[in-house]
């Protein structure tokens, strides 16, 4: 055979192997596109991302918040509208001293800034578990903004 009839007998014919790898990757193409689908959680900034500082009894603290709202200060003691939750539940009461946090616990928590400095979370657990074993997921919301635009920053 010449290199002309060669060329001429493989037009619009694919080869045997290729349609075969083809069908492999759709094979696996499809079932790993659906469980990725199913299974996406996009990047939600509200969540806190242990580690959580353990500062004394039941209290834990975390530094690296979302974008900072008004927190509490010396001078307006129940500023901030954040709110803390777990595992989706409310925890609380918000706006509450350190010393009962730290001994009561219970969900108590704190939104708290002093002079200028970035703003921290003081908090204890539902339960006065440790939040950095207990599984639990903690979110700080910000009521007064759209949580559409909590998630982006």
């Amino acid at each position: 055979m010449t290199q002309n009839s060669l060329i001429a007998s493989s037009r619009g014919k694919m080869p045997i192997a290729s349609v075969a790898a083809v069908m492999v990757l759709l094979a696996l193409y499809v079932p790993i596109g659906l469980y990725l689908e199913a299974h996406f959680v996009p990047m939600d900034k509200t969540i806190l991302n242990p580690p959580f500082a353990r500062l004394a009894g039941n209290a834990f603290a975390i530094y690296k918040l979302p974008a900072p709202a008004p927190a509490d200060t010396l001078d307006e003691s129940r500023r901030s509208h954040v709110v803390l939750t777990e595992d989706g539940k409310l925890l609380g009461p918000s706006h509450s001293p350190h010393s009962d946090i730290n001994t009561i616990g219970l969900g108590r928590y704190s939104y708290w800034s002093e002079a200028g400095r970035v703003p921290v979370v003081v908090f204890s657990t539902s339960d006065n578990s440790n939040p950095n074993s207990n599984g639990r997921v903690y979110r700080l919301l910000d009521p007064d903004a759209p949580y559409e635009a909590q998630l982006k920053h």
